[in-house]
């Protein structure tokens, strides 16, 4: 097993990914637009990060910063309409880690 030297992290990124993913299985993965709106409809519905990130198998910082991209924020309970994604342009044929 490779070690940083200095902190000793294990290096061994093909376990901690397999890891990651075993937990939030869309890890790593680009959003689609349909995430896009069931995350939009997610927190309408008045659901909170941890839940959502269970329903979406994302972990929850991914939907924070999801959210913070979209220019969603909850005010007084309710998410404010999402502005227009940056990434819309990328496409999911190339996921972001090779499996």
């Amino acid at each position: 097993m490779k070690k940083c030297p200095n902190c000793g992290f294990d290096l061994n990124y093909s376990f901690a990914f397999k890891k990651i993913r075993s937990d939030y299985p869309m890890a790593f993965q680009l959003w689609t637009p349909e995430e896009n709106t069931k995350l939009v409809q997610l927190l309408k519905e008045g659901n909170d990060i941890n839940t959502i990130s269970t329903l979406l198998g994302r972990h929850p910082t991914s939907i924070r910063k999801r959210m913070a991209i979209l220019g969603l924020e909850i005010k007084e309970g309710v998410p404010m309409e999402p502005k227009e994604d940056p990434y819309k342009d990328l496409t999911a044929e190339e996921p972001f880690v090779k499996q």
